[in-house]
């Protein structure tokens, strides 16, 4: 028979063999050592050094769940499948491997709360993740009110590095993904590499929404932290109220957010990238102003390139975000030419709707020597319509030039001009964009109705949608709202704004030009007029389609030279002579009729020809050229 002290130590060893079972694994042999990438900020870049440990602990679903102040501060995970379904807890330094091609997945998140340090590490691959606070393909859901990675409920996150791997964090009820839980501050992150996607709190099914906790950055009522991004790609969805990256609900603190030399930050209130972000504004030390956007992505951003091929007018310079669609489809037009889309180097069409830019991009266009087909129908204008204002004068140099007075000599060309033949009647066009889509089975269907001015003349400035008399008819989409409360109408709670393409010319003459309307719903309104959130989604699916439709069919016109004639136009100008030669023309001042007002213009010397006609008389002529359109003779000082 076993003794009772015999009993007693067999026990005792039995609970010691099993606790050592449960922990990581102590020590490798020197020949089992595991590489890592180790990243640091220089300034201007961001350096990365290869090295290696045999020292370490293994991960396995077994695993103790307090991490460090022990023998063992590095741990590696080597499997492709390591579950972890419980929460795991930081204390002290502590690195963490993961190894290409594994994956570790913690369920209850990782806790790392003040004065505590987590540091991961990639591979060369960069092949390895860890999912905290989420479960793989996003089934598990994540513990109430603790951070994905960081703070525990009312706790505020430590510092948390992250050199490499694909690393997704999902915070609790109220808690940030990567930062503070619920009621807590966000701490430190740095981010020198890899992929990081953060959720902020999730108090309904699967990923995506969320409660009041900041993607990266504080829990609910906490504040924003401090956030370095040097490299890599992240991705911050913030719950309700919160921000991507910065203050959980109910703060005002976002902390802090620094990026490095060739990163950059765009953010929207939207909760899925679609490639249409705009970018954040830095300070000259880089630091993110205003980063309250509930979605943020930061990360390289990549030129996108169009080759016109000799034909069409130069599309602007293009930049996309990572994964980011092209949303603009720069449609080039040019009499004599068909033009078939845009094409890789590869010699694929590019898909606008749903190809992404990963890298660098060139495209060129393709084009068939033929007639364009029409794309909008011009319609004779016949209603009496609001009289437009002609645009402000431009500016005046701060010494006038002299005003030339009228000879008295005969003028030399006694015939006059002949009285101008009264043109065409301006044309209006008119077309209607429609757009259905499909909310929760439902179909939606709406449409705007536009009409404006085929044909504009110069003007010196800026054209805007005004100057060509357009109108804008979103009846349909009016129709969609139901105000429950206040006196607002449901046309209060959008607002509509302009982007034009081409509106101003060096030289105007049969150019074209172009513009579209941006709806945006005004979703503070929105509120206040009673609409529920499943109300404002509904809209905002529906403006999101509607605009997608105005964008890839925007509103075209014909901008058309100012015409001088002897009768309708005064001109001014001061010039040096040198005998029977003009050495310098100082300044040339043009009055003419625009529009049926009278407008002044100073000429640049690319928008003018002048021809000495009398020198001994000092009578030229002025001829316009690009701009400006026809001959006058005048006789100067």
């Amino acid at each position: 028979m076993i003794s009772k002290t015999g009993r007693k130590l067999m026990c005792f060893l039995c609970v010691l063999a099993m606790t050592f079972g449960m922990m990581p694994g102590r020590t490798a042999r020197a020949d089992e050592e595991v590489s890592y990438i180790s990243s640091s900020w220089e300034g201007t870049s961001v350096v990365e050094v290869t090295d290696r440990i045999t020292n370490y602990g293994v991960v396995s679903a077994h695993s103790y769940e307090i991490w460090g102040n022990g023998a063992v501060d590095w741990y590696v995970v080597n499997s492709s499948s390591v579950n972890i379904d419980r929460r795991v807890t930081v204390r002290g330094t502590v690195h963490l491997i993961l190894c290409d091609g594994a994956c570790l997945t913690v369920t209850g998140g990782i806790t790392v709360a003040s004065g505590n340090t987590l540091t991961i590490h990639g591979q060369s691959g960069g092949t390895g993740k860890l999912y905290a606070g989420v479960g793989d393909n996003d089934s598990i859901e994540p513990q109430t009110h603790v951070a994905g990675i960081g703070g525990e409920e009312y706790g505020t996150g430590g510092t948390v590095n992250i050199h490499g791997g694909t690393v997704t964090a999902k915070g609790g009820f109220n808690g940030a993904g990567i930062g503070g839980g619920s009621g807590g501050a966000g701490g430190t992150v740095n981010i020198y590499g890899g992929i990081v996607t953060a959720y902020g709190g999730d108090n309904a099914a699967g990923i995506g929404g969320g409660y009041n906790g900041a993607g990266i950055g504080g829990g609910y009522i906490g504040a924003g932290g401090t956030v370095n991004i040097y490299g890599g790609t992240v991705t911050a969805y913030g719950g309700d109220n919160a921000a991507g990256i910065g203050g959980g609900g109910g703060s005002n603190n976002n902390g802090s957010l620094t990026l490095g030399q060739d990163v950059y930050a765009f953010a929207s209130a939207a909760e899925a990238p679609d490639g249409s972000r705009d970018p954040l504004a830095l300070d000259g030390e880089r630091k993110v102003r205003g980063n309250r956007a509930r979605y943020m992505l930061v990360g390289a951003r990549y030129p996108v390139t169009f080759d016109k091929r000799g034909h069409g007018d130069d599309p602007l310079p293009y930049y996309a975000i990572p994964g980011g669609r092209i949303t603009d489809s720069h449609t080039l037009s040019e009499a004599g030419w068909i033009f078939g889309g845009w094409y890789t180097s590869g010699g694929t069409r590019w898909n606008f709707e749903t190809d992404t830019v990963n890298g660098p991009l060139e495209l060129h266009a393709e084009w068939t020597e033929g007639r364009q087909t029409p794309v909008y129908h011009e319609i004779p204008f016949i209603p009496v319509y609001e009289e437009i204002p002609a645009p402000e004068p431009s500016e005046e140099d701060p010494e006038p030039d002299p005003v030339v007075e009228p000879s008295p000599d005969p003028a030399p060309d006694p015939s006059p001009d002949p009285a101008p033949e009264p043109g065409p009647a301006v044309k209006r066009k008119e077309k209607t964009e429609g757009a259905t889509v499909e909310y929760k089975g439902e179909k939606i269907t709406v449409s705007a109705n536009m009409t404006w001015d085929g044909e504009v003349t110069y003007t010196g400035g800026k054209i805007k949608p005004s100057d060509v008399g357009y109108e804008l008819d979103l009846s349909d989409l009016y129709d969609e709202v139901k105000v429950e409360k206040g006196d607002q109408k449901p046309e209060d709670l959008f607002e509509i704004r302009y982007v034009n393409k081409n509106n101003v010319h060096k030289s105007a003459s049969g150019k074209k030009a172009s513009f579209y309307a941006k709806i945006k719903l005004n979703e503070q309104a929105a509120k206040e007029a009673g609409l529920s959130k499943e109300d404002i989604e509904r809209l905002k699916a529906v403006v999101d389609a509607l605009n997608e439709k105005l964008k890839n069919n925007p509103c075209r016109y014909k901008v058309n030279p100012v015409k001088l004639s002897k009768k309708d136009t005064k001109v001014t100008a001061t010039v040096k002579w040198k005998g029977e030669k003009i050495s310098k023309v100082k300044s040339i001042r043009v009055t003419a009729m625009v529009n049926g007002e009278e407008k002044t213009f100073r000429l640049k010397p690319g928008q003018y020809k002048i021809k000495v006609k009398n020198a001994a008389k000092h009578i030229v002529t002025i001829t316009g050229k690009g701009d400006f359109k026809g001959t006058i003779t005048v006789k100067l000082p």
